[in-house]
């Protein structure tokens, strides 16, 4: 068996996982990284402990959130002094979290970093006291898109389709049958009717037969079958010029051992002309151990097709047939054309399709996922209970091992039971039996090649299935099991290429147009042709409750529009209730609605630019506005408005500014000694003033603003009081 070796040198730290792969800790080779840094140290410990429960894959995730939030960090902590940056852990506020995600939307990141860093340090704080939890701001799921249900038309095509394939796989069955009954074939058998040797017999009967019959025997076909014969004195005659003159002078001089009474052509019926029964084919490559019994070093050499190149190079009878089915010259001369290497050992052992179409129609008909299905114990799949149901009726069993639900263990089996039939052929019962059948050929057989960061992996044995020939020695080896992702998802392509699906007459040709939509399907038919409720399919999906069936499992356009429907006859209820004042509960404070007004402009009469903005005059946040604003007024404050969150700021209103900070310092200059909270507040809009024209991303925007207010040197009052007057009255005429 070989198996790949897992890297493990590494110049960082590595974090075990469950796939027994371990994640190198890349981040420790950021710049940001420091050992002493309690930031650091936690977001370390948080993803050792992360990766320890979960997956590579997730783990993969979760480093690359953390390399980003460190490149958010640096650039953090160059903008901001020293006590505003990014130090412990508890530093990450909701404010600091949101910036984290708007730097990833300005970096073309995905936002399922920001989720992926917010989920991990929410986890690991619940299992240990050293990380603390920290309230992280909700982060904006993006629309996903809708898992339709498989309806109508498609629904019935690929039903029939997985049953025209369950039909064949039947089929498989009873062809091992023949192929038990079947004398396999031997070399000498084959190369005695269909490759007669030149020998000099063989040569005179078939220059006799073309005399006989008034053919020429031309010289050109006579060399030919010279240069191969294996009688050491007609081989000889090629050393001569005349080699022809003195072929006709042997032939005519034979002994009578050589005169045919009935001469044939021996050299008819090559291996062109072979027509290999199937039955007797494979059960020739089983009793020559082919493909398993043989060493998996001689499928790229000595059981390998490559180097045969005429049927001198076959040296058994499995060689000569390799040879036959894949190397024997041009299609337009062979006679009887024979089906691919691949398709010829399909008609006996299971293949991917197969396996694949089972798993599919299982999952179609019993509404389990398909780790449920890989997951299903082929010694131990009916359920105890199984008497106490009608004979034509069974329960079957299986367990969901990964995430159970939110504050549960990752990985904690939880028992799956579905009710199937014994009588019919296509149910999943049955369809298990099958594939524990097919599977037959293969059991027991050790996996030539393990993929990297599967070797912990348990494969199904239930599933197993012969990869296709043309990989066996380069990668992969000779079979696998359906619980290879890669294997299931190539059965699934493979089968719908076969059996065509149309959907809107658009084909479905992978797994991902299929799977995802057959548990929506299920649980449409039970409701639809079945009438089950939805009590009683949460409890069949084994779901927690209702709503995780109503709403994750169909977002279809139908069962939206189902909900509303049941939303408003539970509302119509309810103010039938209300008007009967019959209604029994309590109602909730009617919240007053709030007036949201639109974007507000200021701007000064007779300036040729505007002030800045004002995105809700009714919302002022600026210290004391409360006091000063009454409830449902608007805001004029003008000289509050650097102070309020509500004011926008645009390229047009810097030149007001650079005027704001020249009075703003004339005015500190010039103030009384004792005006300490007038100072305050001057030296507060000083600092804000400063910090947006020190950090505004145009610079030539700066330097024109600059000029235009050298320019126009009156922009602004002194007293910005006179400006709140003004924009009042404006607004009132």
């Amino acid at each position: 068996m070989t198996s790949f070796v897992t890297a493990i040198e590494s110049p960082y730290e590595l974090a075990s996982t469950t796939d027994s792969q371990p994640v190198p800790c890349e981040y420790q080779g950021h710049e940001f990284w420091n050992r002493e840094s309690h930031l650091c140290l936690s977001l370390h410990v948080i993803f050792l402990k992360y990766a320890a429960t979960h997956r590579r894959i997730s783990g993969y995730g979760l480093r690359q959130a953390i390399i980003l939030f460190f490149d958010f960090a640096v650039e953090h902590n160059a903008r901001h002094p020293e006590q505003l940056q990014l130090h412990k852990l508890t530093d990450i506020t909701a404010e600091i979290f949101n910036n984290f995600q708007t730097w990833l939307l300005n970096k073309n990141e995905r936002k399922n970093n920001a989720v992926k860093l917010k989920g991990a340090i929410a986890q690991i704080s619940k299992k240990t006291d050293v990380i603390p939890n920290i309230s992280l701001p909700g982060i904006s799921a993006p629309i996903k898109k809708k898992t339709e249900p498989l309806i109508g038309q498609t629904y019935t095509d690929l039903v029939g389709a997985l049953s025209a394939h369950v039909d064949t796989m039947y089929d498989k069955l009873k062809f091992r049958k023949k192929v038990m009954e079947a004398e396999p074939y031997t070399m000498e058998e084959v190369l005695e009717k269909y490759a007669a040797e030149y020998t000099r017999s063989n040569i005179f009967e078939w220059a006799q037969n073309r005399i006989d019959n008034k053919q020429k025997v031309h010289s050109q076909n006579t060399e030919y079958k010279l240069k191969h014969s294996t009688d050491p004195e007609l081989l000889a005659l090629l050393d001569y010029p005349d080699f022809y003159q003195r072929f006709k002078q042997i032939y005519n001089d034979r002994p009578d051992c050589y005169r045919f009474e009935k001469p044939g052509d021996p050299f008819l019926l090559s291996l062109w002309y072979w027509d290999p029964d199937e039955a007797r084919a494979i059960k020739t490559l089983l009793v020559n151990g082919y493909p398993m019994d043989v060493a998996f070093e001689t499928l790229g050499t000595t059981n390998s097709s490559k180097p045969l190149i005429s049927k001198k190079d076959c040296k058994t009878i499995v060689q000569l047939m390799l040879f036959r089915w894949n190397r024997l010259g041009d299609a337009k001369l062979i006679k009887y054309p024979v089906k691919p290497w691949d398709d010829l050992l399909g008609l006996y052992f299971p293949t991917m399709v197969d396996m694949s179409c089972i798993i599919m129609f299982i999952m179609l008909q019993s509404n389990w996922n398909k780790e449920t299905v890989l997951a299903v114990d082929e010694d131990n799949f009916e359920h105890p209970l199984t008497g106490a149901m009608s004979e034509a009726q069974i329960i079957i069993q299986s367990e969901k091992n990964r995430s159970q639900g939110t504050n549960k263990p990752y990985y904690a089996p939880k028992a799956i039971v579905a009710v199937s039939s014994k009588t019919d052929r296509y149910s999943s019962y049955n369809l298990i039996q099958l594939a524990d059948q097919l599977a037959e050929p293969l059991k027991g057989y050790a996996f030539d090649v393990i993929p990297f960061g599967q070797e912990n992996l348990v494969y199904n044995p239930l599933f197993l299935c012969l990869r296709y020939y043309g990989s066996w020695a380069s990668k992969g080896g000779r079979h696998t099991s359906a619980t290879n992702r890669k294997a299931f998802l190539r059965g699934v392509k493979d089968f719908l290429t076969a059996y065509p699906v149309y959907e809107n007459g658009a084909r479905l040709t992978t797994a991902k147009h299929i799977t995802k939509r057959l548990r929506p399907t299920w649980m449409l038919v039970q409701r639809d042709k079945h009438g089950s409720g939805l009590g009683l399919l949460s409890m069949l999906m084994s779901h927690v409750g209702s709503i995780v069936t109503d709403v994750h499992y169909d977002s279809s356009g139908a069962a939206v529009q189902d909900r509303y429907n049941r939303l408003r006859s539970e509302l119509e209820a309810i103010m039938d209730l209300l008007r009967r004042r019959e209604y029994k509960g309590l109602l909730g404070k009617r919240e007053e609605r709030q007036v949201e007004l639109p974007l507000k402009i200021f701007h000064i009469p007779g300036m040729e630019k505007p002030l800045w903005g004002c995105s809700n005059q009714l919302k002022p946040t600026w210290y004391g506005a409360r006091t000063y604003i009454k409830q449902g007024e608007r805001c004029y404050s003008i000289k509050n408005c650097l102070f309020c969150e509500q004011c926008n700021l645009y390229e047009d209103s810097l030149p007001y500014l650079i005027q704001r900070r020249i009075h703003v310092v004339e005015l500190i200059e010039d103030q009384p000694d004792n005006e300490s909270d007038y100072s305050s507040s001057l030296e507060s809009e000083l600092s804000i003033l400063d910090s947006i024209l020190d950090n505004w991303e145009d610079p030539d925007a700066l330097k024109e603003a600059v000029r235009y207010q050298r320019r126009n040197d009156s922009l602004l009052p002194h007293d910005l009081d006179f400006l709140q007057l003004i924009l009042e009255e404006e607004d009132m005429k």
